[in-house]
């Protein structure tokens, strides 16, 4: 028995059974042809899940005698680039102008992190949306950068 989202399928009695014929199953094919696939195989209600539809992401391994808290630039450097790979047009560009670092504080964005798009000169004073005008900020700095404009 599996497991998937809550729903348990068995996958022995609903998708092997039938292709081996074993279990008085022979007759009910579940090899069936969908668009231009051949080699489907599913159930009236089932199917199985095609891996060549997975992506490959490669992943750049650590380096072995790497230590976060002496190899700074080293992970730095490392963040930065995998900014690089994930993010695409001016968003790209923006990350690229910052060497990957929050406009406020100065430290390394992950590019799992939370994180805003601030404008240096705001829309609201004719700034304009454009790569020149923007930066990635942290969230949590962004919101203090924020509450100290207010009391000001």
């Amino acid at each position: 028995m599996v497991s998937i989202s809550g729903m348990t399928v068995s996958i022995k009695t609903d998708l092997w059974f039938p292709i081996t014929g074993q279990q008085g199953h022979g007759s009910r094919n579940i090899q069936h042809r969908r668009g231009n696939q051949n080699w489907v195989f599913s159930t009236d209600t089932k199917e199985l899940i095609r891996v060549d539809h997975t992506p490959i992401v490669r992943h750049t391994k650590v380096r072995e005698a790497a230590n976060p808290f002496l190899d700074t630039e080293y992970f730095k450097q490392r963040k930065f680039n995998q900014g690089m790979k994930k993010l695409t047009g001016r968003f790209k560009l923006i990350w690229k102008n910052q060497d990957g670092c929050c406009y406020h504080c100065g430290m390394p964005l992950d590019i799992l992190d939370e994180r805003e798009i601030f404008f240096k000169v705001p829309k609201s004073c004719g700034g304009k949306e454009e790569v020149a005008n923007m930066a990635y900020v942290h969230a949590d700095c962004q919101r203090i950068y924020l509450e100290s404009r207010s009391k000001e």
